[in-house]
């Protein structure tokens, strides 16, 4: 089993939290070599939401979902699929699957995908 509370996961959270995204990511991606899922998803929030790259955020989350079967990052990816791309149906894909895995925070964004209203 992958360590989830590596040193570098540890550090990388500490120069996210000081503001220093390209510090943090330089340790994020030392935890992701040592099978660090969480690392993994919070890759992908980082360069969502700071670098807006949102083709390495899908990259890393999927990482995270293939690698550990995380539902935080199931539910980030349907989230940028719906709201930066409105592609509702790969939405509702990851947001299924982050219901199925016990998320159950998914049911209502995927009731609003399913109603075709947005946010």
């Amino acid at each position: 089993m992958s360590n989830q509370n590596s040193k570098y996961l540890n550090l990388a959270v500490r120069y996210r939290k000081r503001h220093n995204p390209k510090r943090a990511i330089y340790y994020y991606k030392m935890a992701v070599k040592q099978g660090c899922y969480r690392s993994m998803n919070n890759l992908g929030i980082i360069y969502k939401n700071q670098f807006k790259n949102f083709k390495k955020a899908i990259e890393y989350y999927k990482m995270a979902i293939e690698k550990g079967n995380d539902v935080l990052a199931m539910d980030n990816l349907a989230e940028l699929y719906e709201e930066e791309y409105q592609d509702y149906a790969k939405a509702q894909k990851y947001y299924e699957m982050a219901l199925e895995n016990g998320y159950e925070k998914a049911r209502e964004k995927l009731d609003r995908i399913k109603k075709g209203s947005k946010r």
